[in-house]
């Protein structure tokens, strides 16, 4: 086997594991004898540490699935100088890890905090940074105080600042597998489509946009998992 071969087969399969760690799983059955997925919306990330959990707890998880998760192995990436596309494909498996984890039967989490860590491993500081003051602060903060909408809001503008601003396309093809690695995770949460219940596109809509299944986020998150 070449080594460009082994490069292009190992490792996107390393970057999975590392993406697939359950670390908000075993953080908070560490610290609080809770299993994550099955309380609140059953996702094994930040948002839902955050919510049931606690701020502290919440926050730290997010530093975890964002700095080590996404950040250290894209910057890591780009140091090796592998080629475009084991790069492509290793930084998109550790966001695939992190939502279909191999230790959590496939289940996960929604994959926005390990983004947030590829996209800054990838170089984007400043557009990072327009995006956290403009659907971050300004949006959330005085228009619609819901995240979910701002995270497909803010993508998008971070694609088009990049297709303005940024020469290198495998950057541009980063960001597009990205907001489809989100995407089709809300679609399928962690239970998949479920196309026989009854109003399934407005369903499925509700997901796209605002990440559940319910209009109302209060109830959504309050929930508990089937």
């Amino acid at each position: 086997m070449s080594i460009q071969l082994a490069e292009f087969l190992l490792m996107p399969l390393i970057a999975y594991l590392v993406g697939s760690f359950p670390s908000a799983f075993i953080w908070t059955r560490l610290q609080k004898n809770v299993a994550i997925h099955e309380i609140g919306t059953g996702n094994s990330g930040a948002s839902n540490v955050f919510n049931k959990i606690g701020a502290v707890q919440g926050s730290l998880v997010f530093v975890l699935d964002s700095l080590v998760k996404g950040f250290l192995p894209t910057a890591l990436l780009l140091r090796l100088d592998v080629s475009m596309w084991s790069f492509l494909l290793s930084s998109l498996s550790l966001v695939i890890g992190h939502n279909w984890s191999i230790f959590l039967r496939f289940k996960g989490g929604r994959g926005i905090a390990t983004s947030i860590g590829v996209v800054l491993g990838a170089g984007l500081w400043w557009q990072m940074l327009i995006l956290i003051v403009g659907p971050g602060l300004i949006g959330r903060g005085f228009i619609y105080k819901d995240s979910a909408p701002w995270t497909i809001v803010s993508l998008m503008l971070l694609i088009i600042l990049t297709l303005m601003y940024e020469s290198q396309d495998y950057i541009i093809w980063l960001l597009f597998g990205l907001l489809i690695l989100i995407v089709s995770k809300r679609v399928m949460t962690n239970d998949g489509v479920l196309f026989s219940r009854p109003g399934i596109f407005y369903v499925l809509l509700l997901r796209i946009i605002f990440d559940r299944d319910v209009v109302s986020k209060r109830d959504w998150i309050n929930k508990d998992p089937l």
